[in-house]
């Protein structure tokens, strides 16, 4: 609803979706092909990937974009060949999992989404998380 509100009012703002204690999430099966989602570039065209110190082993981050009306959404990715096992489950499900799955999206959401600002060269004046 944010991001769909700024876009019809050309507010630039980026988003990153969480989940309230009313919200009843869903996970539905999508043909990613046939969606409007791609690797984000940064400004050299290469695909946005980051790392940083997860447990003291390195979590490895895809960002992809998607555009949502005149607004670009950015999500974060873990499920990617360099990282373990134990890793590539960080994004599959929004607060899926037990206490310590919490924990490391929300870690992830943090320093993963300031890092993915800096790698994408974008600079919010606000950042709500």
């Amino acid at each position: 609803d944010h991001l769909k509100s700024a876009s019809d009012l050309n507010i630039p703002l980026i988003g990153y979706m969480t989940q309230d204690g009313w919200q009843q999430e869903r996970y539905p099966s999508h043909d990613f092909e046939e969606m409007s989602i791609k690797v984000a570039k940064d400004k050299n065209g290469k695909d946005v990937k980051f790392n940083f110190d997860m447990k003291g082993e390195t979590l490895h981050v895809k960002v992809w974009q998607v555009e949502v009306g005149r607004v670009t959404l950015y999500l974060l990715d873990t499920n990617v060949p360099e990282n373990p096992v134990s890793f590539r489950g960080i994004t599959a499900r929004l607060y899926g999992g037990d206490l310590e799955m919490r924990l490391w999206q929300e870690i992830l959401l943090g320093i993963g989404g300031v890092k993915a600002l800096d790698a994408l060269g974008l600079e919010p004046s606000v950042i709500h998380m």
